[in-house]
């Protein structure tokens, strides 16, 4: 039984820490869920599960890094995705690490040139997307 305590618990975190809106608001069921609903969530969202059990359980219990351990683990990581980018040419690994990087913190790295850029065609695709509804005629 603490095995499934961990990993509900250590999934619900993963789910609430880094995931879309969506994500974090199922992780706070998971957080409350027993058994029957566990497995509910678990059969409905696969994907979900997935995803969130490999950054959570693993850790769920586990201290935060010293600052020493976390520059050590970040020098590691570097020196992975440097041997993947030039012995293969791959981005794989970076790509995937970016898409855990909050939205704020990658805007915040791009120029602001091309950050503006960005956002204003997001603001026209979606302003394009809306359907324009008439307004009520008044009386």
């Amino acid at each position: 039984m603490e095995k499934y305590e961990d990993e509900r618990l250590g999934v619900a975190k993963a789910m609430q820490e880094s995931g879309c809106s969506f994500a974090r608001e199922l992780g706070k069921a998971l957080e409350k869920a027993d058994l029957d609903n566990t497995r509910r969530i678990k059969r409905a969202f696969p994907e979900f599960w997935d995803r969130y059990a490999e950054r959570g359980v693993k850790g769920y219990k586990k201290e935060q890094l010293s600052e020493e351990d976390m520059q050590t683990l970040v020098d590691m990581v570097l020196n992975h995705i440097e041997t993947e980018i030039r012995g293969y040419d791959d981005l794989t690994c970076l790509e995937e690490l970016l898409k855990l990087t909050p939205q704020e913190y990658l805007l915040g790295y791009l120029d602001e040139e091309v950050k503006e850029g960005f956002l204003s065609s997001i603001a026209q695709r979606q302003a394009s997307e809306t359907p324009n509804t008439p307004l009520p005629e008044g009386n």
